[in-house]
This record gives structure tokens, C-alpha cells and sequence, in this order.
């Protein structure tokens, strides 16, 4: 999202994207989990300052760091901090939260560019659609003017960023949903459990993950293939 630094308003939509996809997510993946938690408020306490912590149990420090710096993060391991609060510890919870992560992002984002295509006529074409909408300069004219409304403009920043964050989490390495959902059908054998100990207590998965969603080469590798796979998509959505 740094790259988005140039047009303000770009930077802002792609941040509170981000925000609504990570919490969406972490508020869902709570309720199939069945997890109540206590009150935010107390005494002496601020509605937003409540808030703010709120959102926090939702924030993965290397996930914003990566939408930080690549335009495409994810949230935190929600389903790993509640599991020894699962009712009976049914197995199926577990695995139902982990599909629900990716499919609500999925959704919101889906809604977001379907509005945009209700508002306006024709949509953005050619290649690289996530790695221009993640550099902020998406139907940008200049730094104050874009080709649509800021209306139309702010749905498809935020459901291309959101579409892009749903891709992201099926990636099937630890800390992403799609890691932990493969670990969580995976057989209990020697060679998956080692698997999984090396990609998660070793933190090789999340090394893996930073390498391919940080901008060490260039443009993220993740992107260019979450491009690949994107643009057929909003073709058909938008």
C-alpha cells in the first residue's frame, strides 16, 4: 500500500479494505467457531479506544506488514487462538471457519465490484490489475482526478483488494487459512506431521509467505500470480 502514498485517497480505501476484510473474516470465523468473548468496554474506557482493541485481535503483525508493503496481507490465526475453546472440539467447526475466511472475503469483494459495475459503464482493462490497484494509481488521471466518481472508484479498489486477500488465504501454507485448513485434513502421519512442524514451529511457511507477498524482487510473486487468476474473475463479476 505504500506505493499508493501519491493518491491519498487511493491509500485510504486500500487501508480500510484491508481492515473490514481482516475483521469480517475474524468476526466469522468466531461465530462458527462458537467463541464468545467478554465486553471490550469498561470503566474509564472509550468507545474508541474499545474499538481499536477490537480490531487488534483481528491485525497478524507480518499479514499488515505484507499489505503494507505489497498491497495484499492477511489476519490473524483466529481458528489457532480458539481451538481450545471449541465446544466438544468438533473437528468440522475447525474446518467450516477456515472455509468461511476465504468465502467472506471472496464475497465482499465480489459485492463491491458488482455496486461498481452498477455505477458506472465498462470496467479497467489488460493485465495487472491487482499490481496497479495495490500501487494506488487505478484510473488515476494525476494525483487529484480519477476517470470515475469516488464513489465507484473506492468499491473497486476495495473489492479488487479484497478479492486478492481471499486468493491470498487459500494459499495452502501456515499462517494462511488455506495452510491450516490443509493441515487440518491432512492424515496424521509421520511425514505430515513433520511437514507441519517444520512449515509452522519452524516458521517455514511463514517465511515462504513473506518472500512471495513482500516486494523483494521487484513486484510481489504472489501478485503477479493472484493477477493471473483476478482479472478473468472481475471480467465475469464486473
Amino acid at each position: 500500500m505504500l506505493y499508493a502514498l501519491r493518491f491519498p485517497f487511493s491509500l485510504a480505501v486500500l487501508i480500510a479494505a484491508f481492515l473490514v476484510g481482516v475483521v469480517a473474516r475474524g468476526l466469522v470465523q468466531e461465530r462458527i467457531l462458537g467463541v464468545r468473548r467478554p465486553a471490550l468496554r469498561s470503566p474509564g474506557r472509550s468507545r474508541l479506544g474499545s474499538g481499536a482493541r477490537g480490531i487488534r485481535r483481528f491485525i497478524d503483525p507480518y499479514g499488515a506488514l505484507c499489505a503494507v508493503l505489497g498491497g495484499v496481507g492477511w489476519g490473524s490465526d483466529v481458528v489457532d487462538d480458539v481451538i481450545p475453546r471449541v465446544r466438544g472440539g468438533r473437528r468440522s467447526r475447525v474446518v467450516a471457519a477456515l472455509i468461511a475466511g476465504p468465502v467472506v472475503l471472496f464475497v465482499l469483494g465480489a459485492a463491491a465490484l458488482i455496486g461498481y459495475d452498477h455505477l458506472t459503464i465498462g470496467r479497467p482493462t489488460g493485465g495487472g490489475l491487482v499490481i496497479n490497484t495495490v500501487h494506488g494509481d487505478m484510473m488515476a488521471v494525476d494525483h487529484f482526478h480519477y476517470l470515475v466518481g469516488y464513489g465507484p472508484l473506492a468499491l473497486y479498489l476495495a473489492g479488487v483488494e479484497l478479492v486478492a486477500m481471499a486468493l491470498l488465504a487459500l494459499v495452502p501454507l501456515p499462517p494462511l487459512d488455506g495452510g491450516r485448513l490443509l493441515f487440518a485434513l491432512a492424515p496424521k502421519t509421520l511425514g505430515w506431521q513433520r511437514a507441519r512442524y517444520r512449515l509452522e514451529d519452524d516458521n517455514w511457511g511463514l517465511l515462504i509467505v513473506l518472500v512471495l507477498t513482500l516486494p523483494i524482487f521487484g513486484n510481489p510473486i504472489i501478485i503477479a500470480v493472484i493477477d493471473a487468476i483476478i482479472d478473468p474473475l472481475i471480467t465475469v463479476l464486473s
